[in-house]
């Protein structure tokens, strides 16, 4: 894999966007503000910001390399990814930790049985007490998010059909460090620009201010899900698919899974 550029946020500012024509991927940084990692991304047209004082540094490093270098990759299967990087950089887990849901949907189904299923997984887990909220808030909106494509922006999806054929991956597996959660759509209509837009807005105006000066969507469930996580990867073929997942930690107190800084990873195969 060759070596990808990376941008020290900690020297360079994050406001105002790199020297025309540098070929600059992932930013590092420490102890960054949710917001000001969004605005990062916004200003330096980068990929990634990876936070030092983050969990599992050398791990979110590595992936966003792979995940630079290899897109297309990540979307076929981007557990296999975190949790190799992990591996690699950490060492073997124990087969006693790992454990896996995965499941592929329809549109149609039904968002609580999803979450039924989902909420058996977590039981099945130790250190889940710190996050629990936190992920089913993430399952609920990644689930939502990764239907509502299959409908007319705008229409009823409890009294219309959907209009666009295609499935929804519902996936998530912990290695007894780490629990990640996720879905891959078969749409591929996910904008990035638009989406970083309004978790920015969110952040500088608060939700509901956000909600009411929105016309197209305040953007609340990419919101909600970047906001409970700590690290976020969203990936992107344009009309083909669509991944987001996060990375929430698993033994940690409420109080110190609180003060983590956010690391995100956003890439588009060409």
């Amino acid at each position: 894999m060759s070596a990808v550029k990376v941008l020290d946020l900690e020297v360079e500012s994050t406001d105002g966007a790199l020297p025309h024509g540098a070929d600059v991927k992932i930013g590092v940084a420490k102890a960054l503000l949710p917001e000001d990692v969004i605005r990062a991304v916004q200003a330096k047209n980068i990929n990634h910001v990876v936070q030092k004082d983050s969990l599992f540094f050398d791990t979110e490093l590595l992936i966003a390399q792979k995940m630079t270098a290899d897109p297309a990759l990540f979307v076929a299967d981007p557990l296999k990814m975190i949790f190799d990087s992990a591996m690699c950089i950490e060492g073997p887990i124990l087969a006693t930790n790992d454990r896996t849901l995965m499941l592929n949907l329809k549109p149609t189904d039904k968002k609580s049985e999803v979450l039924a299923q989902f909420e058996q997984f977590l039981a099945s887990l130790d250190g889940v007490a710190a996050i629990r909220d936190s992920a089913f808030t993430v399952a609920d909106e990644l689930f939502t998010n990764g239907i509502k494509n299959a409908w007319p922006a705008g229409s009823n999806r409890k009294t219309s059909l959907p209009t666009l054929a295609g499935d929804v991956d519902f996936f998530s597996r912990s290695d007894g460090k780490r629990l990640v959660i996720g879905c891959r759509d078969s749409f591929g209509l996910l904008a990035f620009a638009q989406i970083l837009s309004r978790i920015q807005n969110c952040y500088e105006m608060g939700v509901a201010q956000s909600i009411s000066q929105s016309e197209s969507g305040a953007g609340l469930g990419s919101f909600m899900i970047f906001s409970n996580s700590a690290s976020y990867y969203a990936a992107v073929s344009p009309n083909n698919k669509t991944v987001v997942c996060v990375s929430l930690p698993l033994g940690m107190s409420s109080r110190k899974v609180s003060k983590l800084s956010k690391n995100i990873h956003l890439v588009t195969v060409k």
